[in-house]
């Protein structure tokens, strides 16, 4: 699916949704425990992932490289949410946005840049975007954590977005059946109360 196919879709979810009161999903506390793994950014660079998020405003979304359904669609609109964040200027710390391969046997760090590029996403912790993929037993314990099971294969992961901030303790999961999941609005008024 080309880039501008994808922004179109999520331009039709977004009419279909109208407006969304981000409030209405209850906030979870702690939220997942996170893993002490280390997993691969998209240069092959070890990175810790609960350094990583620690003392950030966070969403966590789980992808693979090869999908053709929920993984476009989520990541257009978390770069659509990524740039109203960017763009308002009463916010104060950015959030970080990190993208988890549910299938990291095919999902090199090539392959995570070449998909990073389909949607002009800049990577790495100075860009506050992170996409990670590592040996399974590693990336499994971040899916289990996030309670993302795959299942089967990689087409069967949930598809949830987690909202957070591990210093608050305060989390939301964000469904992909939910309205809140195709609205950028609904995403970054929930990154801004996150850090709250």
């Amino acid at each position: 699916m080309s880039a501008s196919r994808i922004i179109a879709v999520v331009a039709l979810l977004l009419v279909s949704v109208g407006s969304i009161d981000a409030k209405t999903l209850f906030w979870i506390s702690p939220g997942p425990a996170l893993p002490n793994v280390v997993l691969a950014d998209h240069e092959g660079r070890p990175i810790a992932f609960d350094k990583l998020v620690a003392g950030r405003v966070v969403a966590v979304h789980f992808f693979f490289t090869g999908c053709t359904n929920i993984c476009p669609v989520q990541t257009a609109v978390l770069r659509q949410t990524k740039e109203l964040i960017e763009n308002d200027t009463t916010t104060g710390a950015k959030p970080l946005f990190v993208s988890v391969s549910v299938n990291p046997r095919q999902d090199t760090p090539t392959r995570i840049r070449q998909y990073a590029e389909r949607f002009d996403i800049a990577l790495g912790e100075t860009h506050d975007w992170v996409m990670l993929t590592g040996a399974p037993e590693e990336t499994g314990k971040v899916i289990a954590a996030f309670d993302e099971t795959t299942r089967q294969s990689p087409e069967d992961h949930g598809g949830a977005i987690w909202i957070g901030s591990p210093k608050n303790g305060r989390w939301a999961r964000v469904p992909v059946s939910s309205p809140e999941s195709t609205s950028p609005a609904a995403l970054s008024t929930l990154l801004r109360e996150a850090a709250q």
